[in-house]
């Protein structure tokens, strides 16, 4: 009973890269300008399926975590809604998702170094 078009996903970053968890945490870490919201379909491995639908939001490294990710909370049904408005107008192009990166959870050194950038969680 496999859903038609298969069964979709939002991650909280630009795929392929920063598939995984908290992703908005390595972004910042790693010092990128920009973050994202992705659709993409799910498959057999993790954030891996093919990209539906993707957009970019500017990253402010001034802004803590948790302010940088209210910017993917209050912007995601927007970019579900386009995304699903692609599906259902069958106008779409699911594009290749490979060779990225991925992160999983921050270690305690990870959050020091965070620290250490002068980057704030809250």
């Amino acid at each position: 009973n496999i859903p038609r078009l298969g069964i979709f996903n939002k991650h909280s970053s630009i795929l392929p890269n920063y598939a995984g968890v908290f992703p908005v945490f390595w972004q910042m870490l790693n010092g990128e300008k920009e973050m994202g919201i992705t659709v993409h379909q799910m498959n057999e491995k993790i954030d891996e399926g093919s990209i539906l639908h993707c957009k970019k939001y500017s990253m402010d490294l001034n802004r803590s975590f948790d302010r940088n990710y209210e910017v993917i909370i209050n912007n995601t049904s927007e970019v579900l809604i386009e995304a699903f408005d692609r599906l259902s107008s069958g106008n779409y192009l699911l594009t290749s998702n490979e060779e990225g990166s991925y992160y999983g959870f921050p270690k305690k050194s990870d959050i020091q170094a965070f620290r250490k950038k002068g980057l704030k969680i809250i």
